[in-house]
Formats: C-alpha cells, sequence, structure tokens
C-alpha cells in the first residue's frame, strides 16, 4: 500500500500463499506497530502457526512482549522466530541479538522454539525457514470439518465484474458454492454466488482456510471487518458472554471487580463491561470466572471454546494496553446474579451431554428448542443427543423443546394416583399375559386358548381390565398392557423430538415388533392426536 511505503511500517493486514512441498498455506502479514493492535488481533484469529519477526539490527521492539501475549490468550501453541535482516550486522551482533530474543520469549509459548536468521535482500536462511515450517505444520492435528460455519470478515471490497467480495479465516464449519447465509449483526442474508481459496476457484472450503466469497445480495457499504458469516439461524448474537480470564501478569494494578474495556473476538473490537464473578479485585497474573457485558447494538457471534482479548485505554508498563484474555465458556448468557460464578465453574467442566443439560435447566419451564441449543454449542447436529437424553430420562420432550426432567417434576402438579383395582386371579392372569407378550400379544380370541381357559371366562376378565385402563385397546381386535403402550409412546415422542417425522422402517426399528402389529400402533396414536400422517411419514401432531 502507498501508505505504507511512505511510512516505512505495515499498517494493514497482508495475505499470500505459500507452497511447502504439495502443502499449500495462507500466510497472513500483521502490523507490529502498537497502533496497529486491533488489526494484529483481526489477523492472528484463527492462524495455526506464527512466525515471529524480530530485525536483528534493531531487537526486539517494546510491543513485541505484547504481541507474544496476545498469541498466548489466543490459544496459538507452535510457532518460530526469524531474525531478519541478518545480512546488515556481523556475527557478533547477531549473536546479540539471538540471546535478546531467547530472553524476551522465555516463559511463552515460543521457550525453545528455532531462531533463525534470514535475510529478504540475499535469500539467506530462508529455504531453512520454509522447512522448520513445514516441520510444524506436518506435526499439528488436522482441523475437524465438523461444527457449524463461521467466517471472520476482515476485508470488504467490489471487484469489477463479479461485485461485493469478503476474506477472511474459516473458523469452524464449511461453505459451498450456493449456501445462503446470515451476516452477524446485521441479519443481512446474502447468497454465496462463488468462492476461492489460495486464488483458485473452489465449490467448497473448509476451517481453517483463508477464503474469498463472491456475495449476492449484499452491497460493500453493508459489510464491514468484524462481521461474521454463518449458516441462517446456527450462531446467535450475544451480548452477555460467560468467560474464563487472564489478567496479564505486567499489568500495573489489580484489575477492579468492574470495569470498562475493549474486547476482541475474532476480527471484531466492540466496547464492553468486564465483571468479575466473584466481585474481587484480580491481581495481576490471576485468573477468574467473569462476565463480559456488550452493547446490545453489537453483539458477536461467539461460542463456547472461542479466545477473546480483552484490551484497556492506558498503556501498561510493557507499552502495550492489552490487559487479558482467555476462552469463551458460556454465550448467550443470562446476566450474573447470586451463585452463578458456580454454575459457571461446572459448565467450564462439563461434557456436551452436560452442558445442554445445563442449559435446558437454566432456562426453566420455558425449554429450549434444538436449533437454540445448537446455538449455545455450536454443534450442527444434536439429535442423536438429545434422543438418548430423553431415553435416559435427563430431558424431557414437549413439541419441539426440551425441559429438564427435574423441572418438570417440580413444575407439573403430581397425578393423583387412582384407587388400587381389585383384580380377580383370571384378571391377574390376562394382565401377566399381556405384560409378557409385549408388542406382539396374542388376538383377544386367542388369548383365552394361549392361557389354558374358556373365552367365557377370559372375555369378561378382559373387558374390566380395559374399563380400568389397565389394558389398552389398539383396535377391536388388538389389546396391550397399558404400561408397554405407555412406553413405547415415549419413545416415539423422543425419536420425533430428534427427527422430526419418522418411516415405516425407522417405527419398525424403534418398537422391534412386526408390521402387523406396528400398523395399526402407529393407527392408534394417529387417533390419538399424537402423531399426524403425511405420504409415507409421520410427525408429531
Amino acid at each position: 500500500m502507498p501508505i505504507e511505503k511512505q511510512r516505512g511500517i505495515t499498517t494493514e493486514l497482508g495475505f499470500a500463499p505459500l507452497h511447502l512441498g504439495e502443502r499449500q498455506v495462507a500466510m497472513v502479514d500483521v502490523p507490529g506497530h502498537e497502533r496497529f493492535v486491533k488489526s494484529m488481533v483481526a489477523g492472528a484469529t484463527g492462524i495455526d502457526v506464527v512466525i515471529m519477526v524480530i530485525a536483528a539490527d534493531e531487537g526486539a521492539m517494546p510491543q513485541t512482549r505484547e504481541h507474544l501475549a496476545i498469541c498466548d490468550l489466543l490459544g496459538i501453541k507452535r510457532g518460530v522466530i526469524a531474525l531478519t535482516k541478518a545480512d546488515l550486522v556481523d556475527a557478533e551482533t547477531l549473536a546479540l541479538a539471538t540471546a535478546d530474543v531467547t530472553e524476551v520469549v522465555a516463559g511463552t509459548f515460543l521457550e525453545g522454539a528455532a531462531i533463525m536468521p534470514v535475510s529478504a535482500r540475499d535469500g539467506s536462511g530462508l529455504e531453512a525457514l520454509r522447512g522448520e515450517l513445514a516441520a510444524i505444520l506436518e506435526s499439528l492435528e488436522p482441523r475437524t470439518l465438523s461444527g457449524v460455519f463461521r467466517l471472520a470478515v476482515d476485508r470488504v471490497f467490489t471487484k469489477k465484474g463479479f461485485g461485493t467480495i469478503v476474506t477472511g479465516t474459516i473458523l469452524s464449519g464449511e461453505v459451498r458454492v450456493g449456501d445462503e447465509l446470515e451476516v452477524i449483526p446485521s441479519g443481512l442474508s446474502p447468497r454465496v454466488r462463488g468462492l476461492e481459496s489460495h486464488g483458485q476457484a473452489v465449490e467448497s472450503a473448509h476451517a481453517g482456510q483463508r477464503c474469498a466469497i463472491n456475495l449476492g445480495g449484499a452491497a460493500v457499504a453493508e459489510l464491514a471487518r468484524g462481521n461474521m458469516l454463518v449458516h441462517p439461524s446456527r450462531v446467535a448474537a450475544s451480548h452477555i458472554l460467560d468467560v474464563q480470564l487472564r489478567y496479564l501478569a505486567t499489568a500495573a494494578h489489580p484489575l477492579p471487580a468492574q470495569s470498562k474495556v475493549l474486547l476482541h473476538h475474532a476480527t471484531t473490537q466492540v466496547l464492553a463491561t468486564l465483571v468479575l464473578l466473584d466481585g474481587k479485585p484480580l491481581a495481576p497474573g490471576g485468573t477468574a470466572l467473569a462476565q463480559i457485558r456488550i452493547d446490545r447494538e453489537t453483539p458477536v457471534a461467539a461460542l463456547p471454546g472461542d479466545r477473546f482479548i480483552v484490551r484497556g485505554f492506558v498503556s501498561t508498563p510493557a507499552h502495550g494496553s492489552t490487559i487479558g484474555g482467555g476462552q469463551i465458556i458460556r454465550v448467550l448468557a443470562p446476566r450474573a446474579r447470586r451463585s452463578h460464578d458456580q454454575i459457571v465453574a461446572t459448565l467450564a467442566r462439563a461434557q456436551l451431554d452436560e452442558r445442554i443439560a445445563l442449559d435446558v435447566k437454566a432456562s426453566a419451564t420455558t425449554g429450549l428448542s434444538a436449533r437454540e441449543l445448537g446455538q449455545r454449542t455450536g454443534v450442527a447436529d444434536l439429535t442423536e443427543l438429545l434422543a438418548e437424553l430423553v431415553q435416559h430420562g435427563t430431558l424431557v420432550a414437549r413439541g419441539e423443546r426440551f425441559l429438564h426432567a427435574e423441572v418438570v417434576a417440580r413444575s407439573e402438579p403430581k397425578p393423583v394416583a387412582p384407587p388400587p383395582v381389585t383384580m380377580s386371579p383370571i384378571e391377574q392372569q390376562v394382565l401377566a399375559k399381556l405384560l409378557a407378550t409385549g408388542l406382539e400379544p396374542p388376538r383377544p380370541k386367542e388369548l383365552a386358548g394361549s392361557m389354558g381357559l374358556t373365552e367365557a371366562v377370559v372375555k369378561p376378565a378382559l373387558e374390566r381390565l380395559v374399563a380400568a385402563k389397565l389394558v389398552t385397546k389398539i383396535k377391536p381386535d388388538l389389546v396391550m398392557h397399558r404400561q408397554i403402550v405407555d412406553t413405547i409412546r415415549t419413545k416415539l415422542v423422543a425419536f420425533l423430538a430428534a427427527h422430526a417425522t419418522i418411516d415405516a422402517q425407522q417405527w419398525k426399528e424403534l418398537t422391534g415388533a412386526s408390521r402387523k402389529f406396528t400398523i395399526p400402533l402407529a393407527e392408534f396414536f394417529d387417533a390419538e392426536k399424537l402423531t399426524l400422517r403425511v405420504g409415507d411419514l409421520r410427525r408429531k401432531r
């Protein structure tokens, strides 16, 4: 950029592909000057490996420590140090610069990382640097492609013949040409007209890749750095976040229980209020559970596990304004009240099934839908897990929403137990026979013979059991023990909550019975207005 050449420093993000054998990676050049930390954080989001660039003739600059802290807070674990302009210094100066860098990175994630003298002028050391990068990248765990799609926008521009184009790093999930998207926080609904990755047109792009998206239905003026592109209704805009905060040891004073900060998440920067949940000041170098409250006009598209940075408004002794950062524990959080810190601490340790149960329990009698739980967890498909939680009795399905079983037990009146039914010995035998035969009982006319009794004795006993609602009449020639019917009804509700519809094969697998019995049973639930048949499928009415 002309302004960068004029000033002799990088002021904006730069991007370029790098070929390392058969591997192609995306390089992001971020500004080093302390006045452009906002751009530096935006560029560092989503990267796997950092190249810390330090000039051999100048040594580490004051902002180097802040950049190291930011990379650490963003969860970056691997990197290499490029000691540039090595051709401009003698061996003694190079050795002093190496010693200086070693001291600066001590105690950081770059401690022990390779320090590689290089020169852009004569090319010395560059091949060795490429080799070191290739080795580091080879050792990294591949990114998972599961999860909801999110692209953090870092550039917006227009290109003649194409229209609006945005670029960014895909944080999670996958996007394809033709996909409908949503822009957070504006709510705009553009469509993917084309995709490029590393300068090549592609049909799809996934997590970890740099990507350019040609958008239809969105003007350049309607988009900006900091926007997040997602698939519709998969990610919600949050203005209250529960987090684990680490306060930098370089801070001069304890962090107050409440303070105004600049929150950096992905490529966005917004003004926020930071509240420590225990209500006590935090000493430099300490960690604490906290809540970040953002203005409702500028929410962020965050998910649990995301990293964030918080900066203050006064430079610290390390010549930067970064005060800390950490990891997001919960999005769409309620405003902190009594015992909130205990709930957040439990969520921080929770597995996915436990997190879902806690979120549903916190929603009280309102409950949460599968879509809302997806927005809170970032998991694209929760149907199987929700079905398991319903079947295990942790959650209760109420239409499209899920409630916690404990909440249901507290909020619903306890059923009044019916007076005990006095049964004759014949009635007890009939009931036991129907319970033992489950979903494939003998027909009423066959029941007496299967028990070695006469129809004249069994028929009136069966009628009394039906009248007492201990036996359910599925149709005139098919009856089942009420407990058997109640069990399959619970399974059906859980299945429909997770899958929305059920077909004949799924119904057969759910019951384990033959069509001779499952078809009448399915029609019974239709008549009961639990299900509605639509073609070859059934859905919850």
